[in-house]
């Protein structure tokens, strides 16, 4: 009885303190609220206007992302490979990439957006791995399914 005690201590301890050893953090934050306005003067003769007659405030989707080996924001650094891609029963596409990014130097996410030239970047250097999926389907509605680090 003492043993059986002391083991399911043992193994409760080791839940406890081992909860986020396999933990998944879902990066890219599925949609972001950027603002469209012209920066220069218009062309002459013509006015700005909007359909609200406002700043517009647009909600762009999660589009796509690119894992860097590198830091983005330094020129010249290239996208990772990784990947396999699987057709589905119904003809659509599921890709599925796959990183591990103890393979990559200073590994770098950059998440792109619908209808905006705005991307964020995240450095991924306390992941060991990234999934991303994507399914593209035949009648429309293709897109992200998940992305995860763990």
């Amino acid at each position: 009885m003492v043993r059986s005690m002391k083991l399911l201590l043992f193994v409760t301890a080791s839940v406890t303190l081992c909860s986020n050893c396999f933990a998944e953090d879902t990066l890219c934050p599925r949609e972001i609220e950027t603002t469209s306005s012209l920066i220069a003067s218009p062309p002459a003769g013509w006015s700005v206007g909007s359909a609200t007659n406002k700043t517009r405030k647009d909600k762009n989707r999660l589009n796509d992302i690119t894992v860097y080996s590198g830091n983005p924001f330094d020129l010249g650094t290239e996208p990772a490979d990784g990947g396999s891609q699987t057709n589905l029963h119904n003809g659509d596409t599921r890709v599925v990439a796959t990183w591990n990014l103890s393979l990559l130097h200073d590994p770098w996410v950059e998440c792109e957006y619908n209808y905006t030239s705005v991307t964020l970047m995240k450095s991924l250097s306390s992941y060991k791995m990234c999934t991303f999926i994507f399914v593209r389907n035949i009648g429309g509605g293709s897109g992200i399914e998940s992305f995860t680090c763990k």
